[in-house]
């Protein structure tokens, strides 16, 4: 859904983490709201395609956060919001490439 919402809305993905249901407006088919770096208020047509998601997505959720396992993540870092979106392969791969593994003196010829 982050990568979705990042792709479909053009935005921020610190801004796609932050969107509420209410900033979602299925009937005009529009999501908006107010960019955290630029303070810049927004209103972004849904893709059909992004908009059908949303809906499956919607059902009678209680909840306030489109996304609410990511609400509050930052950009970077070893829990940021990129990690969450790539998932286990590429935090594997960051951690090895952290610790030197993939170093060219450390692979057999």
């Amino acid at each position: 859904t982050l990568i979705l919402a990042g792709f479909y809305l053009g935005a921020r993905l610190s801004d796609c983490v932050a969107l509420e249901w209410s900033q979602i407006d299925f009937t005009k088919g529009v999501a908006t709201f107010k960019t955290k770096k630029t303070k810049t208020a927004m209103e972004i047509p849904l893709h059909p395609a992004f908009q059908k998601h949303l809906e499956t997505l919607a059902g009678d959720t209680a909840q306030e956060f489109v996304m609410p396992g990511m609400a509050g993540k930052g950009p970077g870092g070893r829990h940021g919001l990129l990690e969450c979106a790539l998932g286990c392969e590429h935090a594997a791969y960051s951690c090895a490439r952290s610790r030197s593994i993939f170093r060219p003196d450390n692979v057999n010829a």
